[in-house]
């Protein structure tokens, strides 16, 4: 699962609403066990979604993503359907 959110609409919970949308689906409709999402470490508004959702900090990669101009870190989070 991934997400990105126009600057305008960030702060407002949006993303939080729509990843937990996308959960019940996922666990439910789909019947997955398991929910994963990457995204930059250094991104504290991304990851506060996460660990606001329930998301497990699974793993820290290394210079994994190329992203802009250079290649960073990324947070690997993990949901198991008993746990959502």
């Amino acid at each position: 699962m991934g997400y990105w959110l126009a600057e305008e609409h960030q702060r407002k919970g949006l993303m939080t609403m729509a990843c937990s949308a996308v959960l019940d689906y996922a666990f439910g409709e789909l019947g997955q066990n398991h929910v994963e999402i990457w995204c930059a470490a250094d991104n504290a508004r991304s990851r506060a979604v996460l660990e606001r959702l329930g998301f497990t900090h699974e793993s820290t990669t290394r210079q994994s993503q190329w992203l802009r101009d250079r290649h960073v870190e990324e947070a690997v989070y993990g949901m198991l359907a008993s746990d959502w």
